[in-house]
């Protein structure tokens, strides 16, 4: 059924009160759907990549009740010569920070309001390492 159809159906005289249940419908999906807005700062992440290629940074977590309905996933590239910043929600992660030569994987169980910070160095080689916050260079690249 195309667009039209279904605004001609719904024009119909016995079929407005269908329009106006799927039009609340609608609006309460909207409400629920977009509830007030969450900064995760439980746990960030940290890359600083001091080489001149890219490199890849890969999270996985799982969903609901810590089963894997609704899990977050992603992956999102990291530029060279630059720090990437990653914040998470309390919760199980794994993270992975791969170059073309090396990668790091991590996991973290973070407690609500933790707040843990993790830092990664990607070297001017490509080899990826934890590393603490006084070894974590704001700049990479600069001499």
């Amino acid at each position: 059924m195309d667009l039209v159809s279904l605004i001609l159906m719904f024009g119909r005289p016995g079929n407005i009160r269908t329009a106006k249940a799927l039009a609340a419908m609608a609006v309460l999906a909207l409400v629920f759907g977009c509830g007030p807005a969450t900064t995760a700062t439980d746990l960030m992440v940290s890359v600083a990549n001091a080489s001149a290629g890219s490199a890849n940074f890969a999270w996985s977590s799982p969903g609901l009740f810590g089963l894997p309905i609704l899990p977050s996933t992603g992956n999102e590239p990291i530029s060279g010569c630059a720090v990437y910043l990653r914040s998470f929600n309390a919760g199980h992660q794994d993270i992975t920070v791969s170059t073309s030569t090396d990668q790091l994987r991590l996991s973290f169980d973070v407690a609500s309001d933790d707040a843990q910070t993790a830092y990664v160095l990607i070297a001017s080689d490509g080899t990826v390492k934890a590393v603490d916050e006084s070894t974590f260079p704001q700049h990479p690249c600069s001499s």
